[in-house]
């Protein structure tokens, strides 16, 4: 929200296997906290009756890379490891976005080793956003006209801020040559990492 809270949130997450077993094996994987996979979707191979009972993953891996499972955890207590901040302001001749993330100091200084790799922010723009002109320190960060989002593929988050910016251009009414400024300034930002 505006004032940098989170308004909702949650964990999603792969389970991938890299199968080079041969002949036909049965692996069992158990897990130290089942509880995290109580929205979860399974490969056809899971025996969901063996995990639905013991909480344990039966399957009968195919050969390669799959996806064993996917899970969704609704939180918004989390405690990020990171903080991020975003704003959207819509003018009268355009529009003006500015994004900032850096590392929590404990992340940074506790274990050196502990980084956060992959960082990528996808922000969702009105539909009458026509097109963005787009600067960032760090990362490559692009506007996707077609689904209205702007995406910065930062990768590692360093122990420094990292900030983007932009201003937004407007559709124009087809009737009158007027910009369609959006009425409302309400955008979702999606995180990952």
């Amino acid at each position: 929200n505006s004032n940098g809270a989170m308004v909702s949130g949650g964990i999603s997450g792969d389970v991938f296997v890299n199968s080079k077993l041969s002949g036909l094996p049965d692996v069992l994987l158990t897990l130290r906290n089942a509880s995290i996979m109580q929205n979860a979707s399974f490969h056809p191979c899971v025996r969901l009756q063996r995990y639905e009972r013991d909480r344990a993953l039966s399957f009968m891996p195919p050969d390669g890379e799959f996806s064993l499972a996917q899970y969704w955890i609704p939180d918004t207590t989390l405690n990020l490891p990171f903080h991020f901040t975003a704003s959207i302001s819509y003018h009268a001749e355009h529009g003006k976005l500015q994004i900032a993330a850096s590392p929590k100091l404990a992340v940074t200084m506790a274990n050196k080793q502990m980084l956060i790799d992959k960082f990528v922010v996808n922000v969702r723009l009105p539909k009458s956003i026509a097109s963005a002109t787009l600067a960032s320190q760090g990362g490559n960060i692009r506007f996707d006209e077609e689904n209205h989002v702007v995406v910065w593929h930062i990768g590692k988050l360093t122990g420094q801020e990292t900030k983007a910016e932009g201003t937004l251009s407007y559709r124009t009414n087809p009737k009158d040559g007027s910009p369609e400024i959006p009425s409302e300034e309400k955008s979702t930002a999606q995180l990952s990492f």
